[in-house]
């Protein structure tokens, strides 16, 4: 070679290259911004990490509530079907939703087949009251109407 440029096998090349200079100048600042956006990085991945076992604190949390009221719930309807008075829940047009063992004997019936019917059609006198009077205006109970007319 003549000094300026180095060679190898069949390939020289200058190493006094014009923007050199450039690249020694602008190298530190390249390298700051890539180690900024990796601290950024950094910090993002570890935010994200911290919300991820956040939500999965809640999402246990939320299973072990689930199976709480899920088991208070039959509690409940454990109490309610074994209760010794009729209990049942019914819609505000006289639709029977629910009904326990005693609710079905005091009718005469399994508690199931209840379920579905009309409170007014399981009722053979007219209800006086306010019973009677919330039976004649929602329940469709056409014995009550029939009473209530006559």
């Amino acid at each position: 070679t003549d000094g300026e440029g180095k060679t190898i096998g069949w390939y020289t090349w200058n190493l006094d290259l014009p923007g050199r200079d450039l690249l020694r100048r602008a190298l530190p600042l390249v390298l700051a911004c890539e180690l900024g956006i990796l601290l950024l990085l950094t910090v993002f991945l570890r935010r994200a990490a911290q919300a991820t076992a956040r939500l999965e604190a809640n999402r246990s949390e939320i299973a072990e509530q689930r199976e709480e009221v899920a088991a208070r719930e039959e509690t409940l309807r454990a109490i309610l079907r074994h209760a010794g008075d009729g209990v049942m829940t019914v819609e505000p047009d006289g639709r029977i939703l629910s009904a326990n063992i005693a609710a079905g004997i005091l009718f005469g019936t399994e508690a199931g087949a209840l379920e579905g019917r009309m409170l007014g059609d399981l009722i053979v006198e007219a209800p006086s009251g306010r019973m009677g009077a919330w039976m004649m205006s929602n329940s469709g109970c056409r014995a009550c109407r029939t009473a209530a007319e006559h």
